[in-house]
């Protein structure tokens, strides 16, 4: 494991079939849809551009994992988080919550996203 990374963890599950169902519940009921993380990075048809320019500014590692990802490809050590979505810093192999649904949930845009979560990293 790297000595600092950042792990998004989407409260939504993998593959082609799902990503379709939440692209169409995104777009239909948005109100409904349980994950926030997605709804903020992620348009009709991948991830939005400002999403991916920031990401690639970070110059930190980062990891993304759907909630069924978990089992295979989450930190060694580390417990299933309760609550979905969230954001952790691993550092030396402790990981630090970021952002938990509640502080996600609340976020009405991706440029408020983007600005706290800077703002967490930096700070």
């Amino acid at each position: 494991m790297k000595s600092s990374e950042l792990l998004f963890i989407y409260n939504a599950d993998s593959g082609w079939g799902n990503a379709l169902w939440d692209s169409l519940h995104k777009w239909i009921r948005p109100e409904t849809y349980n994950c926030s993380l997605c709804r903020l990075t992620h348009g009709a048809f991948g991830s939005r551009k400002v999403w991916k320019d920031f990401i690639d500014e970070l110059h930190l590692p980062v990891r993304f994992l759907h909630r069924d990802e978990w089992p295979q490809m989450g930190p060694e050590g580390l417990t299933a988080p309760r609550e979905l979505p969230a954001i952790y810093r691993i550092d030396q192999g402790k990981a630090e919550l970021l952002m938990g649904p509640e502080l996600l949930n609340s976020f009405k845009d991706i440029g408020e996203l983007i600005g706290a979560l800077r703002a967490k990293i930096q700070g």
